[in-house]
């Protein structure tokens, strides 16, 4: 796979995290966001309904999947209980407090004391393991011969009867677009206004006393560097004396760049210059877009998605 392929395929995935969870991650300034799309547009409307269809169609199909393996155990005299084996987001939402001068003087981007930490993610517990768990050898073999099938035919266990989910990524178009989408905001970045603003940004930072940042997101990504180096445990678990020493500059960092934002105005106008972008591609390109959403995956059916 290219490098640039590759990079689309992440921020593909970044869109796809962002409909399951339906969060606004990377809106607000007090949060890392340097691996977040920045911005959006009628282009980003598209291929997040895309991907929203595709999600909620997968979802649909494991359940029914889940079902159809269930109704094959019982038929072959097994109790056996539906089960869908999927992580499921149980924190979704960024705060809103987030976004605010407070709380970047507090906490600067959240990365020190792990308080921006991405949703939790809970696994489902599967309902049969405990009635696996009380089996006899002998029971147990032949439920989980029929479960997954002999090792030579596995097509023959009642795991096959499970289609596999709707996948994002078979989709070339989507990925076609998600890539489009990446080229117009690299585009924007060079646009003069966000380029005066993002000037504007870097002497603001070095008159803070915070010199030497290219944009807010090379300020972001300097200082999640050092805070990963410096983590024992993940998030949240920078030993002292290290742990004093980064929180003090990852706040004084953090506050200077959303000051310096504000007076740059660099989000407001690089939002724009992707917007523009993105209008103006749109309508350059509406009847393939609309001739592509035509083929998405209809919201209440459990079909294949459309290529």
């Amino acid at each position: 796979m290219s490098g640039r392929r590759a990079s689309v395929r992440r921020l593909a995935a970044t869109l796809t995290r962002v409909v399951a969870a339906a969060a606004v991650l990377g809106a607000c300034s007090s949060g890392p966001s340097h691996d977040e799309p920045a911005t959006a547009g009628p282009l980003t409307d598209y291929t997040s309904e895309f991907a929203a269809r595709v999600l909620a169609q997968a979802e649909r199909e494991r359940v029914a999947g889940a079902e159809a393996v269930a109704a094959c155990m019982h038929a072959q005299g097994f109790d056996h209980a539906p089960f869908v084996d999927a992580w499921s987001v149980t924190t979704a939402t960024v705060p809103p407090e987030r976004s605010t001068a407070q709380w970047a003087q507090e906490h600067g981007y959240g990365l020190v004391d792990g308080s921006a930490s991405g949703p939790d993610l809970e696994g489902a517990t599967d309902p049969n393991a405990d009635l696996v768990a009380e089996m006899s050898a002998a029971e147990r073999t032949a439920y989980l011969l029929a479960l997954h099938g002999p090792p030579d035919a596995p097509q023959d266990g009642c795991l096959a009867r499970a289609p596999d989910p709707a996948d994002a990524w078979s989709d070339e178009t989507y990925l076609h677009h998600v890539e489009e989408a990446a080229r117009l905001e690299e585009d924007a970045r060079a646009a003069a206004a966000v380029v005066t603003a993002r000037d504007a940004w870097r002497t603001c930072m070095a008159d803070e006393g915070v010199p030497g940042y290219d944009s807010p997101d090379a300020a972001v990504r300097d200082v999640t560097e050092r805070v990963q180096e410096a983590e024992r445990n993940g998030p949240g678990t920078v030993p002292e004396p290290t742990r004093t020493g980064l929180l003090e500059l990852e706040r004084t960092v953090a506050t200077a760049s959303r000051r310096c934002e504000d007076v740059s105005e660099l989000p407001r106008r690089l939002a724009a210059a992707v917007r523009d972008a993105q209008v103006a591609y749109v309508e350059e390109h509406r009847a393939e877009l609309d001739a592509w959403a035509l083929t998405w995956p209809d919201p209440t059916s459990t079909g294949t998605t459309g290529g």
